[in-house]
């Protein structure tokens, strides 16, 4: 298997996994027994308040100053380089910003409302974050046309399904129409009846949403959204004059016997460059840009540097 295929963002994310079994007195630490059947239902749920707004302020500030762009000049938006073929840009066409290790990104990795979700979802404390990326979707102009695309991260001509969770933080307040996560919950709902149904030709990470609706999750600076990965899901068209700014974060349990995939990750916040072999090009700027994070012990046990015990 490629490499690149095997782990994404510093995760092992093909890997077989299944989420726990409750009752309906689990003490749970984020999460209610409503919003839990939510979720094994329809495969996404909004977590309110995940992180302080001055966080989210203080990472908007260092995309930004990163990007070498003023947020109060439209016009400083469109000029940095974004040629997808380019794998040293700072940003790409579809908004990904080659950022990874700053410590307002770690602010929120690391902030126990984020984390708590995830031992919630997942059923227990030892857990890895991923180590991926800042979204900036700019309003479309003639020269900057990013159209969106609705996907999975998963080879869903595979059985079973990989299972794994996703997860968005709203940096910013996000409406509809500006750009931000569509997720496609209809399809999921009824995802193997439509995968039987299927050409065998099919591209498997690219749907046919005939006949499916496409929601706009909307949400407020600091909300986490998640998502299942079997969930049809993209950054959509952003109609306004505003950025969407967000940031990636998922956690999945903790593999320390991944030798490989544990040092991937020790180096990939050494260097300050994206995680090795996740396909993930990474910026050698962020290497000079400002200090370094420091973590707190949640955190280092989050990158994997310090076991759970």
């Amino acid at each position: 298997m490629d490499l690149s295929k095997r782990y994404n963002a510093g995760t092992r994310y093909h890997a077989p996994r299944s989420f726990p079994e409750y009752n309906e007195d689990h003490d749970f630490r984020v999460l209610n027994w409503n919003e839990w059947q939510f979720w094994l239902k329809n495969g996404y749920l909004l977590i309110p308040n995940a992180v302080p707004i001055n966080q989210c302020e203080r990472l908007i500030e260092a995309t930004w100053q990163y990007l070498d762009a003023d947020a109060d000049n439209p016009s400083s938006w469109y000029t940095i380089p974004a040629n997808n073929d380019d794998k040293k840009t700072r940003k790409s066409i579809a908004g990904m910003v080659e950022l990874y290790h700053h410590p307002a990104q770690w602010a929120n990795r690391q902030h126990p409302r984020v984390y708590n979700t995830f031992v919630d979802l997942w059923g227990t404390e030892k857990l890895w974050v991923s180590l991926d990326r800042v979204n900036i979707n700019l309003p479309n102009r003639k020269s900057w046309k990013f159209e969106g695309f609705l996907h999975w991260d998963i080879d869903t001509s595979q059985t079973p399904l990989a299972c794994n969770i996703q997860g968005v933080l709203s940096l910013s307040d996000t409406v509809s129409g500006m750009g931000g996560l569509q997720i496609v919950p209809e399809l999921f709902l009824q995802m193997e009846e439509w995968l039987y149904r299927q050409p065998k030709n099919r591209d498997p990470r690219l749907p046919d949403l005939s006949g499916f609706d496409v929601l706009d999750i909307e949400s407020h600076a600091g909300d986490l959204v998640i998502w299942d990965s079997r969930m049809a899901h993209g950054t959509g068209r952003n109609y306004s004059e505003r950025p969407r700014i967000a940031q990636f974060i998922s956690m999945t349990p903790a593999e320390p016997h991944e030798s490989e995939l544990l040092q991937i990750r020790i180096e990939s916040f050494k260097n300050r460059t994206g995680p090795a072999l996740c396909g993930m090009p990474g910026d050698e700027l962020e290497y000079r840009f400002g200090p370094p994070a420091i973590l707190s012990g949640l955190g280092e046990k989050l990158l994997g540097c310090e076991p759970w015990g």
